[in-house]
Formats: C-alpha cells, sequence, structure tokens
C-alpha cells in the first residue's frame, strides 16, 4: 500500500482527482466527502476541456458494502424492525433476569450491543460466567443468529465478513483502489479491506498528524450563548466576502449547540437547506420522532397512555395539524381555563362523558367523535395494520394532518414509508396500545427526515466527523471544551467491562487515541480557523480541552452593541425594540374607575392590587386577564388554603356557637371530622387522601398542632369571638372597601380586641404593611371594627379604648413546623397615627386610577427591595415597564 500524505485537504483532494483513471475506485468516510470529490473531478474534466458530466467512481465506504450486499450469494441484510421483532419472540423462550422486562426497549439494546460486538470482533461466548446477564444475553444472540441465518439472511454488521467470503467479490474489485482518512475502521472493515489490498493496488490518501501552526485564531467566552451569539455574528459578517457555502461550522457539542443554532439562523436568516439549497444547512440528521407533526400525530395515543391527561386534551383541540378545531382556539382556551378551575387534571374523559348537551363547550369536546374514534383506542389490540387503519380513521375525522410548509411535507412521506415497513417487518403481530406505541415511536427514533445537504447548500454547520476531508476558506470551530473533545467513554448497554476495553470509543484511552486522530483533520479544512470556548454553562466552570493550545484571547460580546445589523432580524431585538418605542404609561380615555369597572365598593384584594402596581389591577380588575397557573403535581396551593379556611370556618363558628371546651377530647374529634368532611368528595385521590393524614396525623398533623397553640392562647386568657365576620360601606376617600375578617379573638383580662388573618403561604413582613404599606387587610379590618361596621361585642367599648386595646396578626399554616400566631404592632408610634399616615398613602396611590392612570409603578420596587412584585409577575411580558433607552436611541 501507498501513503501520502498532505498539509491540508484542498491539495489533498486536488491531487486525488489528478491522479484517478478509469477503473479506479475511491472510499471515503462519508458521503459528503465523496460528493465533494465529484464536483472537484467534474471542475478539473471542465478545465481540460472534456465533459463536466464524466464522474469519478467514489463511495462512501458503509454506501460500497451497501452496493456490494446486493451480490448474487451475499445474504440479504435484515431490517432493523425485523430484528427487533426477532428479539422479542425469543423473550419468549429466554426470559430476561430481573429487573429487566421484556420490551422493544430492551430489544433494541440487544441489537445495539450485538452490533457493537460484531463490528469489534469480540468473542461474547468468553463472558459466559461474567455473570447470569451475560449469561442469558450470549444464549439469546446465539439463538438470534441462527434464527436469522435459517432465514438467509444476516445482520448489519456482519456484511463485511460474508464480502469478503463472497465468491463474486473479485469481479467487483477495482483495477486500483484510493482510500481516503479511512484511518479509524472498525476491526471487521479493517480485515475486508486488509483482504481487498492484498488483491488490488491501493494508495492511502492522509493527512499530516502535526497540528495546524498558522492561520488558526482561540477565543474565550464568559458562557456557552455568548459564544454562539458571537460565532453567528462573525460568520455573518464574513458571509459578505465569502460564498456562503465555504464557510462552516464545526459544532463540538451537537446535542446542546444545534438546537440554539437553528433557532438563532430561522430568526436571522429564515428557513434552512430543504432537499439540496438553502442559505445554511445543518448537517446532523434529524428523526421523525423530533418533528412536531409525528408528535402531534401521536397525541391520542399519549391522551389514553398518560391517565387521560387535560393538557394532552387541549394539545389536540389546539394543534394546528388538526383541521376540525381549527379558528376556535379562543373558545377551546376558555376550555381549558374551565378544566382549572374544576381541577379536573386526570381523567378528562369521564368527566366529559358526563357533562350534558347544554355544557358550552359539549360541541368542541363531540361526544360521537369520542365514542367513535378515540374511545376504541383505549382497550384495542391488533397488528401494525390494523393500528394504522384505527389511526387513519381518528384522523381522517379530526382533519389530520394538516401540513403547512415542506418540512411537514417531507415528514409525511417519511411516516408513510415508516408506516409500509412496520406493517411488512412485523406481520400479524398484535400489540397492545402501550406496546403500538413504543414500537411506533421507537422505529420513528431511527428514521431520518432532515437531508444532510450538500456543500453548494449555503453556510455549513457539522459535526467533528462530517467535517473530514472537507474544504472551506474559513471555519469556526466552536465550543471546545474537556466535556467536548475529546469525547467521555460511551456507555453501551449488555456489553460487559471485559469487552468494553476492546470497543472503540468505550474507554477514555480510545477517545484520546481517535481525537488525536481526528483534530489536525479539522484543521487542515480551511486556510482560516477561529476556535471557540466558554468558561460557564448551566452557572457551572467547564474545564479547558487538552486541545486548546493556542495563544488565547478572551473575548466579551455584547448582543446589543453589535454594529453589524444582522441581529435586528432576531425576535429578540425586535421584541426590545419594539417595547423600547412604546409609551411608559398606559392611560384610559376620560372615563372614571366605576365608570369602567360597575362597581360600588372594591374588595380589600383590589385595594392590595392597587397599592402593589395599578397595572396588574388594569391587567387582572379590569381587563379580566388571569395569567394561567403553573400546572402543579398534587393539590394546587390555591385550592389548598381554601381547604384550610373552609374547616377552621366551620370548626371556629360550631365551638363558639356550641360552646365546645376546646382543651376537651369533642374539639379534637370534631376538628378531625370537620376536616374529613371536608375531604369526603375528593378522597378517591391519593392526593387529598395524604393531605388529610398531613393534618390531622396524631402529634405531627398541622391542624392538631395548630389545635395546640389555639388551646395555649386559652390558657392565657384569649377566646374566640367570632369568625369569618363580613364588613363594607369602608370609606377611604372616594373609594368604598368590603372585605371579611377571618376571625376576631378577645383577650378578658385587659379588653383587647384580635383580628387575626389565616396565611397558608408566606407570612407578609412587618416592613410591607408598616413602611411599604401595599398590605391592606390589618388597617382595614381594625378600621372595620373601629367605624361599627361588624357587629361588635357588648362587653366592649372600642371607642374608649384609643385603639391602644386593638391589635391584629396572621395565622401561620404553611407547614406543621412552623405553626404560630403573630402580631403585628406600629413600631415607634401608634395605632391611631398609623392610620392617619396610612389614609393619605392609600388616597395618593389611588388618585392616579380614578383618572384611569394605571402606571406600572410597583411598589416597592425591583431597585429598592428583592421581594418587590416584579421578581413573581407574571405579567411581565406585556409590561412596559421597563424598557432600554439605549436600543431606541440606536
Amino acid at each position: 500500500m501507498i501513503k501520502k500524505y498532505f498539509a491540508d485537504n484542498r491539495q489533498l483532494i486536488n491531487r486525488l482527482t489528478e491522479s484517478y483513471k478509469d477503473g479506479d475506485l475511491i472510499l471515503t468516510p462519508s458521503k459528503k466527502l465523496a460528493h465533494l470529490i465529484v464536483r472537484f473531478y467534474r471542475n478539473l474534466m471542465i478545465q481540460k476541456g472534456k465533459s463536466g458530466w464524466e464522474i469519478p467512481k467514489v463511495y462512501s465506504l458503509a454506501s460500497w458494502l451497501q452496493e456490494l450486499s446486493l451480490m448474487r450469494d451475499v445474504p440479504l441484510v435484515a431490517p432493523s424492525y425485523y430484528r427487533w421483532k426477532l428479539f422479542g419472540d425469543i423473550f419468549s423462550d429466554f426470559r430476561p433476569p430481573e429487573p429487566l422486562r421484556t420490551s422493544v426497549k430492551l430489544a433494541r439494546s440487544l441489537d445495539a450491543s450485538l452490533s457493537t460486538l460484531i463490528r469489534h470482533k469480540i468473542d461474547w461466548n468468553k463472558t459466559e460466567n461474567e455473570s447470569e446477564l451475560y449469561s442469558w444475553r450470549n444464549q439469546v444472540f446465539t439463538c438470534f443468529l441462527n434464527s436469522i441465518h435459517s432465514e438467509n439472511m444476516i445482520h448489519q454488521e456482519e456484511l463485511p465478513f460474508f464480502v469478503k467470503m463472497s465468491d463474486g467479490l473479485d469481479r467487483y474489485l477495482p483495477k486500483r483502489l484510493h482510500l481516503v482518512l479511512l484511518d479509524t475502521l472498525s476491526p471487521s472493515e479493517q480485515e475486508l479491506l486488509s483482504y481487498v489490498t492484498e488483491k488490488v493496488e491501493t494508495v492511502s490518501w492522509e493527512i499530516h498528524e502535526h497540528e495546524k501552526a498558522t492561520g488558526v485564531e482561540w477565543i474565550a467566552f464568559g458562557d456557552a450563548e455568548e459564544e454562539a451569539r458571537w460565532v453567528l455574528s462573525d460568520i455573518l459578517e464574513a458571509s459578505e466576502r465569502y460564498p456562503l457555502h465555504t464557510l462552516g461550522i464545526v459544532m463540538m457539542d451537537p446535542a446542546y449547540q444545534v438546537p440554539v443554532f437553528r433557532k438563532y439562523l430561522e430568526e436571522i436568516i429564515g428557513r434552512g437547506v430543504i432537499e439540496n439549497s438553502g442559505a445554511y444547512n445543518i448537517a446532523y440528521p434529524g428523526y421523525l420522532s423530533e418533528t412536531a407533526l409525528f408528535k402531534a400525530s401521536v397525541l391520542p395515543l399519549r391522551f389514553w397512555l398518560e391517565e387521560e391527561d387535560r393538557s394532552i386534551l387541549i394539545s389536540i383541540f389546539l394543534s394546528t395539524y388538526y383541521g376540525l378545531w381549527q379558528g376556535k382556539r379562543d373558545e377551546i382556551s376558555l376550555i381549558d381555563l374551565d378544566l382549572r378551575a374544576r381541577n379536573v387534571h386526570r381523567y378528562v374523559f369521564d368527566f366529559f362523558s358526563s357533562i350534558s348537551s347544554e355544557e358550552a363547550y359539549a360541541q368542541y369536546v363531540l361526544p360521537d367523535l369520542w365514542t367513535k374514534h378515540f374511545e376504541r383506542i383505549k382497550g384495542f389490540r391488533g397488528n401494525c395494520e390494523e393500528w394504522f387503519r384505527l389511526l387513519d380513521e381518528l384522523w381522517n375525522a379530526t382533519g389530520f394532518p394538516v401540513t403547512s410548509d415542506d418540512i411537514d411535507e417531507v415528514s409525511w412521506r417519511h411516516y408513510s414509508e415508516l408506516r409500509l415497513d412496520l406493517i411488512q417487518n412485523l406481520g400479524d403481530a398484535k400489540f397492545s396500545l402501550e406496546e403500538f406505541y413504543t414500537w411506533l415511536t421507537a422505529a420513528a427514533s431511527e428514521t431520518q427526515v432532515s437531508q444532510v445537504g450538500y456543500e453548494e447548500a449555503g453556510i455549513q454547520l457539522l459535526g467533528p466527523l462530517d467535517v473530514r476531508g472537507l474544504c472551506f476558506e474559513k471555519i469556526w470551530l466552536v465550543g471546545l471544551t474537556a466535556n467536548s473533545f475529546p469525547q467521555p467513554p460511551r456507555d453501551i448497554p449488555l456489553v460487559s467491562p471485559s469487552e468494553a476495553k476492546y470497543v472503540q470509543g468505550c474507554n477514555p484511552e480510545s477517545q484520546w487515541y481517535f481525537a488525536k486522530k481526528l483534530f489536525p483533520k479539522i484543521l487542515a479544512s480551511a486556510p482560516e480557523v477561529v476556535i471557540t470556548r466558554h468558561s460557564m454553562m448551566n452557572s457551572e466552570i467547564v474545564p479547558v480541552s487538552p486541545f486548546w493550545k493556542g495563544e488565547e484571547k478572551k473575548c466579551q460580546y455584547n448582543l446589543w452593541e453589535d454594529n453589524t445589523g444582522w441581529w435586528v432580524r432576531s425576535d429578540l431585538f425586535r421584541q426590545a425594540l419594539t417595547g423600547a418605542m412604546s409609551p411608559s404609561e398606559w392611560v384610559f380615555p376620560e372615563n372614571r374607575l366605576n365608570e369602567i369597572i360597575k362597581l360600588e365598593e372594591l374588595s380589600v384584594s383590589a385595594l392590595e392590587t392597587i397599592l402593589s402596581c395599578p397595572f396588574k389591577f388594569l391587567v387582572e380588575n379590569i381587563f379580566g386577564i388571569k395569567a394561567i397557573e403553573e400546572e402543579t403535581i398534587g393539590i394546587p396551593p390555591l385550592e389548598r388554603g381554601l381547604l384550610l379556611h373552609r374547616v377552621l370556618e366551620k370548626f371556629v363558628k360550631r365551638v363558639i356557637n356550641e360552646n365546645i371546651p376546646l382543651e376537651s377530647d369533642r374539639a379534637r374529634e370534631l376538628l378531625i371530622k370537620v376536616s374529613e368532611e371536608t375531604i369526603a368528595g375528593r378522597s378517591a385521590s391519593p392526593f387529598y387522601q395524604l393531605e388529610l393524614r398531613r393534618w390531622t396525623e396524631a402529634e405531627k398533623g398541622l391542624l392538631m398542632k395548630w389545635l395546640e397553640l389555639e388551646r395555649e392562647r386559652f390558657s392565657q386568657g384569649y377566646t374566640w369571638k367570632f369568625a369569618e365576620i363580613p364588613f363594607s360601606g369602608l370609606k377611604l376617600g372616594e373609594i368604598s372597601l368590603r372585605g371579611r375578617i377571618d376571625r376576631i379573638d378577645v383577650k378578658k383580662d385587659d379588653q383587647a380586641l384580635v383580628c387575626l388573618e389565616y396565611k397558608t403561604g408566606m407570612l407578609p413582613s412587618a416592613r410591607s404593611v408598616f413602611e411599604y404599606m401595599t398590605r391592606p387587610q390589618l388597617p382595614c379590618y381594625l378600621l372595620a371594627i373601629k367605624d361599627g361596621l361588624i357587629k361588635r361585642p357588648v362587653s366592649i367599648e372600642v371607642d374608649e379604648l384609643k385603639f391602644t386595646g386593638i391589635t391584629g396578626g396572621y395565622v401561620s399554616l404553611k407547614k406543621a413546623g412552623d405553626v404560630e400566631i403573630k402580631e403585628y404592632v406600629p413600631r415607634n408610634e401608634s395605632w391611631e397615627n398609623f392610620f392617619g399616615r396610612w389614609k393619605k398613602w392609600v388616597a395618593e396611590r389611588v388618585e392616579p386610577v380614578l383618572n384611569s392612570e394605571y402606571a406600572a409603578d410597583p411598589v416597592p420596587g425591583p431597585e429598592q427591595s428583592n421581594s418587590s412584585p416584579c421578581g413573581f409577575c407574571k405579567y411581565n411580558l406585556i409590561c412596559n415597564r421597563f424598557y432600554l433607552r439605549e436600543v431606541s436611541e440606536q
């Protein structure tokens, strides 16, 4: 074998195409490199005055093996779906050891491990005695290979061996063989090529292993996001000097970088490569399972598998792929809000079955459609053809799929091909819903839908393996860190530690060896190379790669200071710019508050919203916009608080009305009984059963701790006087307030009143009550008592106490360990002085609202306190408080 070494890829390909003769064969590691060699050869022929249609015989190694597999005496390669099914059939004779379960996932793992062992020529029988797991695995492997060989089929990785053993191989051998950058082959591939090179003249074309010394920049950034934005800005600026297809981004961490670069490029440039053209091409295979169309198609299956989940149902209704519900988005959103309000998150079908046809949204649920198609899915069992027939009926009834672009069309074409493959390879095997869903998603995860494109298709975004042999004017090698290069050892299921030592990539030594040979090939792809890394990712320090050897330049990139103009097209920039140019305040016409909301009185909670932020009052109380709460596992916090309030109201009222001694066992038994009655309608749910136990468990329960605390207060002279007492008509300037006091206690010794509010969340700080004055509950309650707006105890003359005998506080019921009753009093002033200051503040705060001015003016502001309303506001996307003056000026 003759070996030839070159400094860069362009020089190598030029010499290769010049030396090519009829009868030669060129083998490459990738299809992209094969296409590039063809293009160089055609250009060379045109320069020599010959026809540009003449092409050399060039294949990727995998494509050449695939062509040789068509030789008459080479057995048929068993398709992957057929192999998975065969493994599943074998499980009935060889049950997997605990804790493994028979599944498609296990079949795929076995297929992957068998592929690895065959590819690396490892005798798995040597691990026979290592454990029960490997003994079982070896029995399955032996049975599997015997089965497919008896059908005159072979495993994909056995192909090199059977090609070598074929009697007809010599007829397919070239006069001369060119091996281009094929120095990292598996043992089975090496054995085949060694056999071929003994029979024909062979030339190996390689790149020098010494690293490039000139034309390389090394730039370090603070974090990965900053790095990605700078690279895109730099490459787009370079696109004004170079043809697009001569620029490349080498992604060292494709799992993270592919979605990041795709998102930014789609915003700035638009859609990428479709088939063979486009402004850029992400040469990283996408799979059918990742497409929006496929995810939408299996929503009806997931609905039943995931306990009739409400969010999946709403996803079906709102999906643009289901034409039946097009144009009804607003109505369906109201369905979602209604289901949330009714706390219907699971078993939605049972709920819909019980609603009457008069329900406002019954027309969207379509009971006939559910009964005829959706409900059949739940208990259906059939082969693949029967399953797809059932799905076709459902899809036709719901107008699926509504495709909107070329990506959807390509995805649907691959989907149609996939279903035919499954029907053909899985035959009459019957599947339950869960089994069919598992098979379908597994097959979709193996089905590539995105074309890797060609070198003419715009800016190239590639992985480190894809760039081997390609030619660019300039490349950006992005994310060269110790986490990405060399790669950490691969973990292949069901390959033993003793076997992994001989598998390329399964140990640190082989990964280092592979990276050392690959790195010079990456640098040889362009005369100009920019290598970047980031120091932080997800708030964690990222170590430097051992291949980071150049003189480092540290760079800080501020998107808003970029003067190239490219980022103006991005959604991020446009939204910020639009917000910066919007008015700083929302002002209504000549309408006053009462004319707009048609209310004679405001609730205390509405006043709290005004005091906290007038803009939030505009959104919630006038526009009626409610932020959709994040769905939580278990009982929503708001509902839990309402249930606790209901328990305490019933219990306290009965203790007062029936004069039950609080220290008696009867009081404790009553509290447990009231708790059980309150939860009774929801007791089927394990979450509510657990909550009841959390409340009433002896000595540890939340309500038991609370009862113990109240008994201690009773021993100090306190008694309960009133529970859930409403008031109205509290005048504060031009507004009138109404509210409800959770409880009023009386301390007999000093004739003091205590107004108490139950809190199942965090207690308000004293600062929010007395300094920021944004928590109006206690002041309002005490003023309502003072003004005689509630039925007060006859034994107490409030006016004579001059407020010294009135106070307020909160009962903390967040968790059992934090149960407490905390009373609040003004510091360094009397209640009377505080009320004067508080009324003045409320009047100043409410006056702009009465004049229809709803400024985004939170108290406290984010610059004043970490507890600012802005920190947990759900309306920040529509709030115009924070805008960028500098961006507006630019």
